[in-house]
């Protein structure tokens, strides 16, 4: 009887810490509206990897180099909370980086004063911005369905803080599951 209850807990360990390890590295996201369209759709679902993103302190570095974090990088699809009273979770695409010049003419966005080759499929519209600086942690968001997306155009940069992680595999729906293209 001993045995038997001594595997049971150790069982029982083991799946907690499995759950514990899943649940703080990937997190589900079901995809609310059309703004990434034609690339992700409407109640697609998602796993995003909350650890892309993440910044281990000195102790994990050689030579200054962080080894095991990375910046969210131009193209990368996002999961981010929204910064209103309800901290919705939107998803987008990174466009402008720190220290960058964001423009947008006739619909062509520009990147430090170079057209952005978006080799990723988008739905163009004709919109327009003047050239912005993006700040210092942080990262100008757009929508691929330009024409009806709520993005950085309309609500201005988001932190590195609010980017909860990078779309990483699409499990519905079962005709496009599969990694989610950056």
């Amino acid at each position: 009887m001993r045995l038997f209850i001594k595997e049971i807990l150790e069982t029982l360990a083991i799946a907690v810490v499995a759950f514990i390890i899943i649940n703080t590295s990937v997190q589900n996201y079901m995809v609310e509206g059309t703004s990434m369209m034609p690339n992700i759709g409407d109640n697609d679902y998602l796993l995003v990897n909350k650890l892309s993103y993440i910044e281990f302190n000195k102790l994990l570095t050689e030579d200054g180099l962080n080894l095991l974090s990375e910046d969210p990088s131009r193209a990368d699809i996002v999961v981010f909370k929204q910064k209103t009273s309800n901290e919705k979770h939107l998803i987008k695409r990174v466009i402008g980086l720190p220290g960058d010049t964001v423009s947008i003419k006739n619909g062509k966005v520009y990147v430090n004063g170079q057209i952005l080759e978006e080799v990723y499929g988008i739905i163009y519209d004709d919109s327009n911005l003047n050239e912005i600086m993006v700040q210092n942690g942080y990262f100008f968001l757009l929508g691929d369905n330009r024409p009806i997306s709520q993005d950085s155009r309309s609500w201005g940069m988001v932190s590195k803080e609010q980017i909860i992680g990078k779309a990483w595999f699409r499990y519905w729906p079962i005709s496009n599951m599969g990694l989610v293209k950056h």
